[in-house]
């Protein structure tokens, strides 16, 4: 962030007026951190904003208007926090859009950890502060998805989770749904009480299936069958094997689901781990 402490101070000044109704300045020195981060938070949001779109051909008269400040002239702080207030309110706005879409068709196939890190996106809804908090995640998002969310906070965080959750529920839905509670049955007989990635134990048995070229019927693999894929992947190095299996998603994805490059690529590092857990390459190595 390029701006001077000096630059900031008035932000947060005017902020804590608002947050007292503007009968005093005076806030708690904790507050006055939480309002410091809001504005930093907002800023940092109106920044990468800036720096995604004006990569970006044909942007809309939307993006554009955003971008040209920012080509023009620096903007000041106090207008990069306005702008990425905005932008925090728009994105809490497509979080509820993308949210609502996914409820309509969720499954959660018995597992209580994704039952309850869906159910739970309302609460963040209901709690989010865009104005004094926004950097607050609320959530703690247990249950894991394939991408490390660790730089995210608020409604970045939980606006990257629902996405992600978006991307598995749509390769889940391309099995019926006994067919995947057979796999993760198979995989752990108390499945439902796991805190573990459903859909990478799914695509891990796709994966092995096509390996053996056995048909995706639920099935188990057998101890005999991990004999013969640690022996098929055990033909190439580290690196190969990974993009052996890489390899098999990628057509497996353009085959069954239009060749959905979101798809791919948030299942590109969980390619690495599949080779792992067959025994191929040590963990150091994904």
């Amino acid at each position: 962030m390029g701006y001077e402490m000096e630059e900031l101070i008035p932000i947060v000044a005017e902020l804590a007026e608002r947050y007292t109704g503007y009968e005093s300045t005076s806030v708690t020195y904790e507050k006055a951190n939480q309002l410091m981060e809001a504005v930093i938070y907002c800023i940092h949001e109106y920044e990468t904003d800036v720096m995604e779109k004006t990569g970006e051909c044909g942007a809309s008269a939307e993006d554009r208007s955003v971008t040209e400040i920012a080509s023009a002239e620096r903007v000041s702080a106090k207008e990069a926090y306005l702008l990425g207030s905005r932008l925090v309110d728009a994105k809490v706005r497509a979080m509820k859009e993308m949210y609502h879409e996914l409820i309509g068709h969720f499954h959660s196939y018995g597992n209580i950890a994704l039952k309850d890190a869906v159910a739970a996106v309302p609460e963040f809804l209901k709690w989010y502060d865009i104005k004094y908090d926004p950097q607050n995640t609320i959530l703690t998002l247990d249950y894991p998805v394939l991408k490390d969310l660790v730089e995210y906070s608020g409604i970045d965080a939980v606006y990257e989770y629902v996405r992600c959750i978006c991307i598995e529920q749509r390769f889940l839905g391309r099995f019926p749904e006994d067919y995947v509670r057979r796999v993760l049955r198979a995989y752990s007989g108390d499945y439902e009480e796991m805190f573990e990635n459903l859909c990478g134990i799914v695509l891990a048995d796709a994966v092995q299936h096509i390996l053996l070229k056995k048909p995706l019927d639920g099935s188990d693999v057998s101890e005999s069958d991990r004999c013969r894929i640690q022996a098929l992947l055990g033909m190439y190095s580290g690196e190969e094997a990974k993009e052996a299996v890489r390899e098999i998603m990628r057509n497996f994805v353009r085959e069954f689901y239009d060749d959905d490059g979101e798809m791919q690529r948030y299942m590109e590092k969980e390619c690495g781990n599949i080779a792992v857990r067959a025994g191929i390459i040590g963990r150091q190595e994904v």
